[in-house]
């Protein structure tokens, strides 16, 4: 039945989303980015020192690091806001499977919601 199908959506969503959360690219993506601007800093201060001692073939050298590491930084930072924004995504289509299902429970004349039961007297 319809209410049997999308549980079954709702689970494989559920799972996604666990294992995705549980893999967190976003950390792994921040930690990357500080990374490479604390190295990107490091060969910044190499380009200063080389281009104010008139070292050309250096200057050269750690100008082109510090493009490499700036440029590997706005990649991570793409890939980290790719990562939020399908977490975000996929978080959203488990919330519309889960309205659906309630939906369907309330047409069936059934509660979406847990009844609490009196505590056992004897």
């Amino acid at each position: 039945n319809e209410e049997d199908v999308l549980a079954v959506r709702a689970d494989e969503l559920y799972n996604e989303y666990k294992t995705r959360v549980a893999i967190d690219l976003i950390s792994h993506h921040n930690d990357r980015v500080d990374a490479l601007l604390r190295v990107a800093k490091s060969y910044r201060d190499e380009y200063q020192r080389a281009r104010k001692d008139g070292v050309a073939q250096r200057e050269r050298y750690y100008l082109s690091k510090l493009i490499g590491a700036l440029e590997q930084s706005i990649t991570d930072r793409e890939l980290r806001d790719k990562e939020e924004l399908e977490l975000r995504m996929l978080f959203k289509q488990l919330y519309d499977v889960w309205g659906q299902i309630r939906r369907v429970r309330e047409s069936h004349g059934k509660s979406s919601h847990a009844r609490a039961r009196a505590p056992h007297r004897k």
